[in-house]
């Protein structure tokens, strides 16, 4: 007999693709503004050093949004071992049971 546990672990996959694809978005953008910033900037170093700071908080949500595609896909593999094990203890659980009724 199955457990009451239930898990997605595609429903992890497809966030976590998701989020991997807003990170390479990100990347997209980022190579984008990096051009225009250092044209709207002109080439001051004032402007030079806008742009660094504008890359770094481009760079920061990138591996952010990486990172967190990569920890719901840990999270979803492991919510599946979780329910796999609830399964399997819930079918012992059963099986005992059953042992113990017929000994009766």
């Amino acid at each position: 007999m199955a457990g009451n546990l239930s898990v997605d672990p595609a429903g992890f996959g497809a966030l976590s693709a998701s989020l991997h694809g807003s990170a390479a978005t990100l990347h997209e953008q980022a190579a984008r503004l990096t051009a225009g910033t250092a044209a709207a900037y002109g080439e001051t170093d004032a402007g030079a050093e806008a742009e660094r700071e504008h890359q770094a908080l481009v760079w920061g949500m990138h591996d952010h949004l990486r990172d967190t595609g990569d920890l719901l896909a840990e999270s979803g593999a492991e919510a599946a071992r979780t329910a796999r094990r609830y399964d399997e203890a819930e079918e012992d659980r059963m099986r005992t049971a059953t042992v113990l009724a017929n000994a009766v």
